[in-house]
């Protein structure tokens, strides 16, 4: 809702932008968060999500929510490839039955993995 909210206040071409990074990042939210979720199973999907990922970078969009994101990409050639692939890792550390964070220096690496990437 308040993505919605606040595309409205936005040019379209960059309220069109938003969505495209939100879906992507909200699609792979999805595999984490899904319920009795098997962490194998997670992880062999977020392993699946980092081939697409390189597919997406090569202009190859597997589905129209991902061609949005390419022309998203494409307008703005600032956009590194780094913090997609920090979100895949941060949330495939949390496809453990357990985790633990020993140190601040992790839950810093890890804050920014899962929420600084976004």
């Amino acid at each position: 809702p308040i993505l919605l909210f606040a595309s409205r206040l936005l040019p379209p071409d960059t309220a069109r932008d938003a969505s495209a990074l939100y879906a992507w990042c909200r699609r792979l939210d999805e595999i984490c968060d899904a319920p009795g979720a098997d962490p194998a199973e997670t992880r062999t999907q977020l392993d699946d999500w980092r081939v697409r990922l390189d597919d997406l970078w090569d202009g190859n969009p597997a589905d129209d929510m991902d061609a949005a994101l390419n022309q998203c990409l494409n307008r703005h050639d600032g956009l590194e490839k780094k913090p997609f692939l920090d979100m895949i890792a941060g949330m495939r550390s949390d496809a453990v039955d357990q985790r633990r964070v020993e140190t601040m220096e992790e839950l810093e690496e890890y804050g920014y993995r899962v929420a600084g990437t976004v």
